[in-house]
């Protein structure tokens, strides 16, 4: 395992004449999110980002980045440095190419993840760049879902993101009552078939799968935590056959609740 190189640092405030200097001289990967708008001077153009955007410059980059036009206060970002061989097989992995502006819907997760590799990295002990690189290979895949998230949600009416928001919470909250896609629909006033496509596109799962999902999980923890028949346990997750929990239970976790339990 090769050498795992880190530096970064979380909310660095710039004021308002900061211009980062072309990076030509850097042997380094450099990955921005910033928590305020920006600009950045790109082989393309001017780019202008949001909150939340981020960036992945490769080394010897000649971008640089600076606040926006008449912008009141400085921008702020957090970023790291990092360098080690397998960056762009990862990079590849996850469909982010380098230099290209991306877009998160929750800038603090990357704050975190810059958080947990630097405190994996300050405190180096047994296979610690083997470790390193999985949280990098971490950091990546969420950003990679983030832009995921984004790009689905701009594809989707506001109106109905928030509401499909609101309708799973109360499916996974209340998973002991029975749904229908057609009820569920009508609580947005659109087709059953539009909430289907709605529904899979913004959570990469259809309704019924995420509540029997949920449903058991809930069985799982009171199989292992409490004394309570199949039946009642069955009853308790929304199913009224306990046959046929039984067998959506084997279908998704490929033991028996009987078995399960023991």
């Amino acid at each position: 395992m090769s050498v795992f190189d880190f530096i970064c640092d979380i909310n660095t405030t710039h004021n308002l004449d900061h211009i980062s200097p072309e990076r030509i001289h850097f042997n380094v990967w450099l990955i921005m999110c910033f928590a305020t708008p920006f600009m950045i001077n790109s082989p393309n153009g001017i780019i202008y980002g949001q909150k939340g955007d981020f960036i992945i410059n490769r080394p010897y980059n000649l971008h640089w980045h600076t606040n926006i036009q008449n912008s009141d206060k400085g921008f702020v970002n957090s970023w790291c440095h990092v360098d080690f061989p397998e960056i762009e097989e990862i990079l590849t992995k996850y469909e982010l190419r380098s230099d290209v502006l991306y877009h998160t819907v929750d800038y603090m997760s990357f704050v975190n993840d810059l958080k947990e590799i630097n405190y994996e990295y300050q405190n180096r002990t047994y296979y610690s760049d083997e470790l390193l690189v999985l949280l990098f290979e971490k950091m990546i895949l969420g950003l990679a879902r983030q832009n995921k998230i984004y790009s689905v949600k701009n594809e989707i009416k506001n109106n109905y993101v928030q509401e499909l928001y609101s309708i799973r919470k109360n499916i996974l909250l209340n998973y002991k009552e029975n749904y229908t896609i057609e009820i569920l629909a009508k609580q947005i006033n659109i087709s059953s078939e539009y909430f289907l496509i709605l529904y899979k596109k913004l959570f990469n799962i259809s309704p019924i799968k995420d509540l029997c999902l949920k449903r058991i999980s809930v069985a799982k923890v009171l199989l292992l935590s409490t004394d309570y028949s199949i039946n009642t346990v069955a009853n308790l997750c929304g199913y009224n056959d306990a046959n046929y929990f039984s067998r959506l239970f084997k279908k998704v976790t490929g033991v028996t609740p009987y078995n399960y339990k023991k």
